[in-house]
């Protein structure tokens, strides 16, 4: 029975991205692959990378992590404007058991924020609100998703630093999309805020220049975002393409995530800002309900 304090409830945000999966829950973080594929039999049973994965979950079977991307005959990942779909669901439910024991959950997820409409968040909470089995590498978890708050990224990443009521534009750069967040006083403006249908690994000629993102994000932006903006940018390849944003908007940072934790501020990653930033809200929404 969940009771306030319960020491058996757990908060936990996990970003299923579509390179990577990041997961946050307090101090600890993790990632891995985020790729899913159909199962076939391999009488050699080679292992592919750190994050092999064979799952099994509601009679279905298949290969996650780098078994996924090496294994898959037909694909390794579904790309796109919206989490809000099967593949993505599954990559939550590895993350799951990769980092906790059988718990019930209070978890934060994200989903780009172009299509992230009441009607998707309640879709997607409603394939995750309930009691989950899942079997990975022939372990057998159990899990009980309680609630879930369904933030969008981009703008999640303002969260996962100190306050500010000051206009912040937000360049979240994403293997499928970039989310383009304008925030003022802590609220989304939405007609200066959108997704683009591109990202780093959308391009047919394999993975795209920093460069090339550079100029379609300026591009896309330049209409109603000010040259000297306060723009902050996020992701795992923020670094990489800071420095070409910042050659026209002078006031481009990168943001460096913090973890409140007992023992004090932990930094992470840009790659971990809206994973970190979804933890600090469902760390405002649910921390009544378990002792951290």
């Amino acid at each position: 029975m969940t009771t306030p304090n319960n020491t058996l409830n757990q908060i936990i945000a996990i970003d299923a991205g579509n390179n990577e999966v990041k997961v946050c829950i307090g101090s600890k973080l993790d990632k891995f692959c985020s790729a899913i594929a159909d199962w076939h039999k391999r009488p050699q049973q080679e292992q592919h990378g750190p994050d092999d994965m064979e799952w099994e979950y509601q009679g279905m079977k298949g290969f996650g992590g780098t078994l996924a991307k090496i294994e898959s005959e037909f694909g390794s990942g579904m790309y796109g404007a919206s989490k809000n779909h099967f593949e993505a669901t599954m990559r939550i439910l590895l993350a799951l058991h990769r980092n906790t024991n059988e718990k019930d959950v209070y978890l934060a997820v994200g989903n780009p924020y172009d299509s992230l409409t009441k009607e998707v968040a309640l879709d997607i909470k409603s394939s995750l609100i309930r009691t989950h089995e899942i079997k990975v590498n022939g372990q057998l978890k159990k899990f009980v998703i309680k609630d879930v708050i369904v933030a969008a990224e981009g703008a999640a990443a303002f969260h996962s630093v100190p306050y500010t009521t000051e206009l912040v534009r937000i360049i979240d750069v994403g293997s499928g999309t970039v989310n383009l967040i304008s925030i003022l006083r802590g609220r989304i403006i939405d007609i200066e805020s959108f997704t683009t249908d591109y990202g780093m690994l959308t391009s047919k000629y394999g993975e795209a220049s920093p460069f090339a993102i550079a100029r379609g994000i300026i591009g896309d932006t330049s209409k109603k975002w000010k040259k000297d903006d306060n723009v902050k940018v996020v992701g795992g390849p923020a670094e990489i393409i800071a420095p070409f944003i910042k050659n026209h908007y002078t006031n481009t940072e990168i943001i460096t995530p913090q973890i409140w934790t007992p023992d004090g501020i932990k930094f992470a990653l840009p790659i971990f800002s809206n994973v970190v930033g979804m933890y600090n809200l469902a760390m405002k929404k649910f921390s009544d309900l378990v002792q951290v």
